[in-house]
């Protein structure tokens, strides 16, 4: 999956494709190749989810301090 595919995922989609790696990894079928390309995967997808909560956090904070401008989720 391309990092601009990765961005266009939502929160669970990314989630999602997050746990799939692992149980894929987990299996311990993979090569090592392909292990560390889907390591390098997982990594992206992560970053994305994290992305995604720290952006939630700041409208559940600006909601709560009655901050209602950009509330749009």
């Amino acid at each position: 999956m391309e990092e601009q595919e990765i961005e266009q995922l939502s929160y669970e989609q990314a989630y999602q494709a997050l746990e799939e790696i692992l149980q894929r990894l987990d299996n311990k079928t993979c090569t090592l190749e392909e292990s560390i390309s889907l390591f390098l995967q997982a990594q992206q997808l992560l970053q994305h989810c994290e992305k995604l909560l720290q952006e939630a956090e700041l409208k559940v904070k600006q909601y709560v301090n009655g901050k209602w401008e950009d509330l749009s989720l």
